[in-house]
């Protein structure tokens, strides 16, 4: 058997002391489990690596390279040993480290109980033993004063939320490591945390005063840090602002904080700060205008982006959100131009491309929407969004084939939803009802989580249809693994009021309101049901006097309440309701209300007005063609040929 074996300053570990560590080590963490043998090889390479690293580090001195904080490491980072391909292929590193290791003659040590440590923290972080792993890791830290371990143990405790065990971890690193930036922010950031914050703005200073670093990207770093890591963020920046007179970043960084708490005006004094100190900042000017733009001001917001895109011809940015704004604002044509723009700077600007294809789509141009969208289709990762757009841009232009072939093509899970029942919404146009549940039903059958909305779909068909039995059966199936879904229960109720089927219909609207006691609507279709097909007119007061204490002046609760006073025999008090009603909505139903109240009150004249009016807008209406079965005496004076 080979013996595999690392030289650390004259000493040696062979493999077989590493397992007999690893051994001991498992056994504090949990006696009764027994690792799988590739893992446990996968911690020992992992721990191969991290001890020759502690042998010899290399300071890195204070750089803007801080880009890998503490606070971006996720469970990776404390889990390295499931990363062992990419260990493996540094073992043979290791055996050179350890020829170079043998010419330094006062390299540290790691003794066995450091690496016992590193073990147990390896392995507790296996097990997601998070704490455990962050403790054991800081007490090799401080064996070794290791700045590398140190860093992995700040790492594992910040990731767990421990921050007094983080606060160790670091003091070792910073100690070992002291003009490393990102050990200074971590110092700062838990100072922060501990209500520290006179030690933190010092420490903020520090790392601001060192030579080398990224001024911008450090500055704006620290606002996110101090945002995040205090209820008081204001006097921090403050006092950093006094000590660094005359910079814009700080001031900029001011505004990132003030954005984050919501406080814009304040974002916006200190955005205007950083522009009179810099005034060509792109990024600064940018965020001024999104606010401008926020506070409803769009007029000078459009103004701004558009002297921006002149000062800043080449930033994509500032050409995108002109041009959404100029969308907003129906300039679709220079919409158009700022989009083109965008697409020329940032060729990857997938957003951008698909906004231009519906821009140049809504000014007529199809022929240019649907090579910019043929375009995109060539990545594979926009060409199922594009060929969803291509499906409803040839819809828009009634090339319904076409169309249908485009949606066909649309698989995948995240859009064949929105591709379906576009397909069966282009098929029911065509009067294609057939084609439109042969579609909803493929859905179905793929997405069968999606059942209440499918079902929606489906009973809306059947009821277009008159099918209005088979839309019902289409619910109850879609209620009985979805009892609670509000909008089944509501759209089911309605239906089977219009079958005559007034138990469900009631049965199902008390169901809602027990899930939402103050649903308008279902306030509304209760007491108007009850008004309308029973007796229980003072239950239907009930609930219709609450929905429209809800929503006062909605014509459809008033259309309800009209019809109650009219069943309870209040002429007067119904025609004031449905008059009220008619004039915000000239609905055809709250129309017939209108008009038999009217005829019954004896403005006989006035009543055929209202049913002339309707009949002219839409003389096919059920509600119409059954009043006029109903009430043909009422017809009489109206014009129906």
């Amino acid at each position: 058997m080979q013996n595999y074996s690392i030289q650390l300053n004259h000493g040696e570990y062979s493999l077989l002391m590493f397992k007999r560590l690893y051994r001991k080590a498992e056994s504090l963490v949990n006696k009764n489990f027994k690792l799988h043998h590739c893992r446990a090889t996968s911690v020992l390479l992992v721990m191969l690596v991290i001890v020759s690293g502690c042998a010899s580090i290399d300071k890195p001195g204070l750089s803007d390279n801080t880009a890998k904080s503490y606070s971006e490491t996720d469970k990776s980072a404390i889990v390295k040993s499931k990363q062992a391909a990419t260990v493996a292929k540094t073992t043979e590193e290791t055996k050179h480290k350890g020829a170079e290791l043998d010419q330094t003659e006062d390299e540290p040590t790691i003794s066995p109980e450091a690496l016992y440590y590193l073990l147990s923290g390896e392995i507790a972080g296996q097990r997601n033993r998070i704490k455990l792993s962050a403790d054991s890791y800081v007490k090799s830290a401080k064996l070794t004063n290791s700045p590398k371990i140190a860093a992995r143990a700040a790492r594992i405790a910040m990731y767990a939320k421990d921050y007094k065990t983080a606060m160790d971890a670091a003091k070792v690193w910073t100690d070992n490591d002291p003009d490393n930036v990102s050990a200074r922010h971590l110092v700062a950031d838990l100072q922060l945390k501990r209500g520290k914050t006179g030690q933190a703005i010092d420490n903020f200073a520090l790392i601001l005063s060192s030579p080398d670093i990224n001024f911008e990207k450090t500055a704006v770093r620290i606002a996110d840090s101090i945002v995040s890591s205090t209820e008081k963020p204001y006097p921090v920046i403050d006092a950093l602002l006094q000590r660094f007179p005359g910079t814009a970043e700080l001031p900029f960084a001011y505004a990132l904080i003030a954005i984050k708490l919501k406080d814009f005006g304040t974002a916006e004094t200190y955005l205007d700060q950083t522009l009179t100190l810099r005034p060509d900042w792109d990024a600064a000017l940018l965020m001024k205008t999104k606010l401008v733009a926020q506070s409803g001001k769009t007029e000078e917001a459009m103004t701004m982006l558009n002297q921006a895109t002149r000062r800043f011809p080449d930033n994509a940015e500032i050409h995108a959100l002109y041009a959404k704004l100029l969308a907003m604002q129906h300039d679709y044509s220079n919409a158009v131009v700022h989009f083109q723009r965008v697409v020329e700077l940032d060729p990857e600007n997938a957003d951008a491309g698909f906004a231009l294809a519906i821009m140049q789509s809504t000014l007529g141009d199809f022929d240019s929407a649907k090579e910019r969208l043929l375009e995109l289709a060539k990545n594979p990762k926009h060409r199922q969004r594009a060929f969803l757009q291509l499906g409803q841009l040839s819809a828009e232009n009634k090339l319904y084939d076409e169309a249908l072939d485009w949606l066909d093509q649309v698989d995948s899970s995240a859009l064949a939803y929105d591709a379906h029942i576009f397909a069966s919404e282009i098929l029911v146009e065509q009067n294609d009802y057939q084609g439109a549940l042969d579609q909803l039903r493929k859905l179905l059958n793929k997405y069968p989580q999606l059942t209440p909305r499918i079902a929606l779909r489906q009973a809306d068909i059947y009821n277009k249809i008159d099918q209005p039995e088979q839309a019902v059966e289409v619910l109850s199936n879609a209620v009985t693994s979805s009892p609670t879904d509000k909008q089944l229960l509501y759209m089911r109720a309605l239906l089977a009021d219009q079958i005559g089927d007034y138990p469900m219909a009631e049965s199902d609207l008390r169901a809602l309101l027990k899930i939402e006691p103050d649903n308008v609507n279902a306030l509304n279709a209760l007491g108007y049901i009850l008004c309308n097909r029973t007796d229980r007119l003072d239950e239907a007061e009930r609930f219709l006097n609450q929905a429209i204490s809800l929503k006062p002046n909605d014509p459809a609760i008033m259309d309800s309440i009209g019809w109650l006073r009219y069943k309870q025999n209040n002429v007067k008090e119904a025609l004031q309701f449905l008059q009220s009603a008619y004039q915000k909505n000239k609905d055809v139903e709250i129309g017939t209300h209108l008009a038999e109240v009217l005829w019954a009150g004896g403005q006989f004249t006035e009543a055929n007005q209202v049913l002339q009016e309707l009949w002219n807008k839409n003389s096919s209406h059920e509600a119409l063609l059954k009043m006029k079965q109903r009430l043909p005496e009422v017809f009489e004076g109206v014009n129906t040929n």
